[in-house]
C-alpha cells in the first residue's frame, strides 16, 4: 500500500466529486495506508485517546474558533473546534486569524469545555481569547482524535472528544 493518490475537486468529474462526498472525508485512514501530508505514527490506525497540551487557538471565516493541541510526545498535532460569534455586542465584526477575538455562545460547547477546565469564568467571555494561553497552557488534556481533510484536501486530525486529564 502506498500514498493515497487525491484528485483536486477542480479536476474531478461530477460523480467522482459525489462518490467520495458520500464516503465521507473525516473517516479514519485504513490500516496501513499513508495519507498525503499527515506523518504516519505507530497507532495512527488504530485512532485512539491521546494526551494533548494547548498551543494555540485561530478563528475562522466560518464563526468558529480552532484551538490547537499537540501530543505530549509531540508527534502530531490536532485541532478542536467550537462554534463561536464573531461579532461584539454593538455588531462589530472580530477578524478571523491568528489568535483572534470571539464570543463564545452562552449555552455553548466553549464555554462548558472551559469551565470544565479552567473553574472559574473569565472577567469578560468577549476578552477570552487573551487568557486562553495562561489558563490552558499548562493543562493536560486527554482527547480521541480521527483523520479529516479540509477543503483543498489536505489532511489534519480533528479532536472529537476532550477532557481534562484528572491524573496530573
Amino acid at each position: 500500500m502506498g500514498i493515497v493518490e487525491r484528485k483536486r475537486p477542480e479536476d474531478q468529474t461530477t460523480e467522482e466529486w459525489l462518490a467520495e462526498f458520500a464516503g465521507s472525508s473525516c473517516k479514519p485512514p485504513r490500516r496501513g495506508v499513508q495519507i498525503e501530508g499527515v506523518p504516519k505514527t505507530e497507532n495512527s490506525a488504530d485512532e485512539e485517546a491521546r494526551q494533548f497540551r494547548y498551543i494555540g487557538h485561530r478563528t475562522t471565516r466560518t464563526g468558529s474558533v480552532a484551538l490547537e493541541f499537540e501530543a505530549l510526545d509531540g508527534q502530531l498535532q490536532a485541532v478542536k473546534f467550537f462554534n463561536v460569534g464573531l461579532k461584539s455586542r454593538q455588531g462589530n465584526n472580530y477578524p478571523a486569524g491568528k489568535n483572534g477575538q470571539f464570543n463564545p455562545p452562552e449555552r455553548g460547547k466553549f464555554r462548558q469545555f472551559w469551565m470544565e477546565a479552567v473553574g472559574e469564568p473569565p472577567s469578560r467571555w468577549c476578552r477570552v481569547h487573551k487568557s486562553l494561553r495562561s489558563k490552558l497552557g499548562k493543562l493536560v488534556f486527554t482527547g480521541e482524535i480521527e483523520h479529516c481533510l479540509d477543503g483543498k484536501g489536505a489532511g489534519y486530525y480533528k479532536i472529537t472528544s476532550i477532557s481534562l486529564n484528572k491524573e496530573t
